[in-house]
């Protein structure tokens, strides 16, 4: 069976194939051949074939699916006559509908000319219609596919493959194989296509087997040789004599000069002196440091010599430009002064603060910690301590490079400026800089309003908010919003009817309404312990309070959710962020349940203790809450990027304490202010890697990795919010959205299962592989590969505890996806196809395994008359999501 649908398959792609290649070079002229492709042969590994056919000047069409040329197709299947021919008589239309609108415009105005002389008036206001645009008209669908989507045939020009030869020697003399030689070739394919063949013999490198340096400041040489030490220094003999490698290091080296306070060492002062007359293919390399000139402040028309040294700032100004809180109209103010609207490019001020700040742990020090000068109008909008508390160029401090640039990201961060803009002033005859930096305020309060597509764990769904925003709430750069919003979302059925759950599509429609409103204040410093003026700069912590109450309506159930949040948030170095909770008060969240008679008898009648914990009202007070984020995508400048993500909860320890004398309820439970109460320990992680690659092709890979242990007043398993899912759009997608095990649990043979599963275990992981198949067109393989285990045994769901043979019960998927990305948003359709299911017997759990096993253990459950092809336990599934799965 599988062998003849494998045949099948293949003689259908054959046809296909040859269907494509005869239609591909349906429009080229006679006489002239379609570029099929271009094929690099080297005589060597160490050249990068993807780089040199970069350099060749005539490229193939592009491949959508490896041998599919898409673009190609859709131009071929629009006919360019028809098209034209529509065109001219559009452009037809347009001269008449702008010759019209022409006569139009002359009537209007002899009409307000007249009117205008019956009112006694001598000047009118004439009214200018606009015309269609002539010159570039908007084009048709058709015509917008064939030129926009679709790609004209790329006909092979023998000129562009000479000097495309040319280019690649070009190319290789830089990556040092300056003996290299190219040929070119073609050869004629079926169906006048032409296959173009460069071949490069490289020949020997040129090899730089020593360094050496020359220079006399000890200053930029120190600075130098602490930068060999780096990872990114690649300088060290012996290497290829590469002049792209050598540019690379340039700027490197530079900014790292410019790190170490070397101001305005820019590369243009380092140059090579290479001597190849060594033989044998040696090269000896000198890297030259030289001084830079400036202008001489006695005579600015001649330059000279200033010797790179180490920088300090002498002078911190920030000019606040606003004329908000000014008394009297600006004109006022230029008038009295004497002074122009603007200087350097921005109005003036006219008030000045000198900020001094002593240390605010040695009281007893008399020296001034922190100085900076404010220049601004009527008042400052914000307090001038926290401006100076993101800058990192201290006054007297050594100036480097990056503390600019961390002083403009911090002041970004801020969220109080709309514009900022850094201006370094270097002082004559000095080894000293200015910072200035000019800031021009956002506006303080706004209103907004917010629709969006939402994708929580696969389930889609429509919101809107109308939101209030201020942005410097007390004038300590307190950023406050205010949200109300709400939407609609699908959620899958609590029960399902169908022994496969598939009428768990049933919550595909949108039967989830939730509203309410939600308050967030983020405050600078640990308040109330510790104000930001005594911490480090480089952490600039964040006191965090939200909260919020929300109202979810269901068909079987209103859930009704009341939360605070009180936290704080730390940036460590450049790649770490930590929040910590409150403590002792982190988190509390309160959950009210009013469920339907029907479903509540439903529940009673199942009397599963998962069930009953999982829909029944909530109390949850974290104790401790914690959160730790490492990424390098903010510094990298590689195609390798990382990112892990860690969240810690402990909750209830301070209601037992609270309540260690109170009785327990009629379940055995202790409850406090009438509930009963979490007390629970989770650990989740998540790590993501991105490997980029030139061609717009990348791999990337998710791990997951998460426990929690419920505690006494807990019961068996986690809160519903805090448990763990498998399935779904952005996790396993052979299988539909939190239906996933948990563990080897047979829900097909559970006639009185849900079609939700959770658990207080996970492990899963996902590799996908992604590649383009047009401007705004990508495509995706991947695999995942998971599952979810309860951390107790459930009688209810057999094989669902977590155990020594975990490994043995992951469900395995497979599949393909497509993702349309349009800038702002990402749509993205994925089929998984499950190809091991940990739920099935242990002799019929890969896709390619018999069936035979499977309908005996559904015969022997549901009878004879069970009919067992509605078991499809390998059904591929389709996943409808916003934004990439990771």
């Amino acid at each position: 069976m599988i062998g003849r649908i494998f045949l099948s398959f293949t003689l259908l792609l054959s046809f296909v194939y040859g269907l494509n290649s005869c239609r591909q070079s349906k429009h080229v002229p006679e006489g002239s051949y379609l570029l099929k492709k271009n094929k690099v042969i080297a005589s060597t590994d160490s050249i990068d074939i993807y780089d040199i056919e970069e350099v060749i000047k005539q490229k193939p069409n592009h491949k959508s699916l490896a041998f599919f040329k898409l673009k190609l197709q859709v131009y071929n299947a629009i006919d360019s006559a028809k098209v034209a021919n529509k065109r001219a008589k559009k452009n037809q239309k347009i001269r008449e509908k702008n010759k019209e609108r022409k006569a139009k415009n002359i009537r209007i105005n002899k009409a307000r000319m007249r009117k205008a002389i019956e009112r006694g008036d001598s000047l009118y206001k004439p009214k200018k219609l606009t015309l269609k645009d002539t010159l570039e008209p908007r084009k048709f669908f058709r015509e917008w596919l064939k030129y926009e989507i679709g790609e004209a045939p790329v006909i092979f020009d023998s000129t562009l493959m000479h000097r495309s030869v040319d280019q690649i020697e070009k190319y290789l003399h830089a990556r040092g194989y300056y003996d290299a030689q190219v040929s070119d070739s073609t050869k004629l394919k079926w169906g006048r296509k032409i296959k173009v063949i460069y071949e490069i013999e490289a020949g020997q490198p040129y090899i730089v087997d020593s360094v050496y340096v020359v220079g006399d400041n000890l200053s930029v040489l120190s600075t130098y040789e602490r930068f060999k030490k780096d990872p990114s220094f690649q300088l060290e003999a012996p290497f290829i004599f590469d002049t792209d490698l050598l540019d690379d290091q340039r700027e490197l080296i530079a900014k790292d000069q410019r790190d170490d306070a070397k101001y305005g060492f820019f590369k243009s002062h380092i140059t090579f002196e290479a001597d190849t007359t060594v033989g044998d293919h040696k090269v000896h390399l000198g890297i030259v440091f030289n001084e830079r000139y400036v202008k001489d402040p006695e005579d600015e028309e001649k330059t000279k010599m200033k010797k790179f040294g180490t920088n300090y700032v002498s002078k911190v100004v920030f000019h606040i430009i606003d004329t908000t809180y000014l008394d009297k109209p600006y004109k006022y103010y230029t008038d009295l002064y004497g002074v122009g609207e603007k200087k350097e490019g921005y109005l003036q001020t006219f008030d000045t603060l000198h900020f001094n700040q002593y240390h605010p742990i040695e009281k007893e020090s008399d020296s001034i910690f922190r100085i900076a000068e404010f220049y601004y109008n009527g008042k400052l909008i914000v307090e001038p301590e926290l401006i100076e508390y993101c800058n990192f160029l201290e006054n007297e401090n050594y100036y480097k490079e990056y503390y600019l640039t961390r002083s403009y990201s911090r002041l970004v961060e801020m969220g109080i400026f709309q514009s900022i803009k850094p201006k370094l002033i270097e002082v004559p005859g000095k080894n000293q800089v200015e910072v200035h930096y000019y800031l021009v305020p956002a506006l303080k309060q706004s209103f907004g309003y917010e629709t969006k597509a939402t994708n929580s764990n696969g389930f889609l769904g429509l919101a809107a908010s109308v939101n209030y925003k201020n942005k410097n709430l007390f004038g300590g750069g307190e950023r406050f919003t205010l949200s109300f919003g709400g939407g609609l979302e699908s959620q899958p059925i609590v029960f399902a009817n169908s022994t496969d759950g598939s009428d768990q599509n049933n919550g595909r429609s949108l039967n989830t309404f939730e509203f309410g409103p939600t308050a967030k204040i983020e405050i600078p410093g640990i308040r109330p312990f510790v104000h930001y003026r005594k911490l480090s700069k480089r952490h600039y912590p964040q006191t965090i309070i939200s909260t919020a109450y929300s109202i979810q309506q269901r068909e079987d159930f209103n859930r009704q959710l009341l939360q605070l949040n009180y936290g704080f948030k730390f940036n460590v170095l450049k790649k770490q962020v930590v929040q910590l909770g409150f403590p002792l008060l982190s988190s509390i969240q309160y959950v009210n349940l009013d469920k339907t008679t029907e479903f509540q008898q439903r529940l009673n009648d199942l009397n599963d203790l998962f069930l009953l914990n999982t829909y029944s009202d909530q109390f949850i007070w974290k104790d401790i809450r914690a959160t730790y984020e490492l990424t390098n995508k903010a510094v990298t400048k590689g195609n390798f990027i990382y990112y892990y993500d860690a969240e810690f909860d402990i909750a209830g320890m301070v209601l037992r304490a609270l309540t260690q004398n109170a009785p327990l309820n009629a379940d055995g439970y202790k409850e406090f202010i009438g509930v009963r109460y979490s007390e629970f320990i989770r650990l989740d992680n998540e790590l993501k890697l991105y490997q980029n690659f030139k061609n717009k092709r990348s791999i990337n890979f998710k791990m997951n990795l998460g426990a929690g242990l419920p505690l006494r007043n807990n019961g068996t398993s986690l809160p519903f919010d805090y448990s763990f899912f498998g399935g779904g759009a952005n996790d396993n997608r052979g299988w539909r959205a939190r239906s996933l095990g948990p563990g080897t649990y047979k829900a097909y043979l559970d006639s009185t299962g849900t079609a939700t599963q959770a658990g207080d275990i996970r492990i899963g992981g996902s590799m996908e592989y992604r590649f383009p198949l047009g401007s705004s067109l990508r495509g995706a393989l991947f695999c995942d590969a998971g599952n979810i285990w309860t951390i107790n045994e459930d009688p209810n769901r057999v094989g669902s505890k977590f155990s020594a043979d975990w490994y043995k019960q992951l469900g395995i998927a497979g599949g393909f996806g497509l993702r349309f990305d349009l800038d702002f948003f990402v749509i993205r359709f994925d089929i998984g196809i499950p190809l091991r299911n940990p739920a099935l017997p242990a002799n019929a759990r890969w896709v390619w395994q018999s069936r035979a096993p499977i309908n005996d253990e559904l015969l022997n459950y549901y009878g004879q008359d069970y009919d067992t092809k509605n078991i499809a336990p390998f059904e591929p599934r389709f996943h409808l999501g916003i934004g990439y799965p990771f």
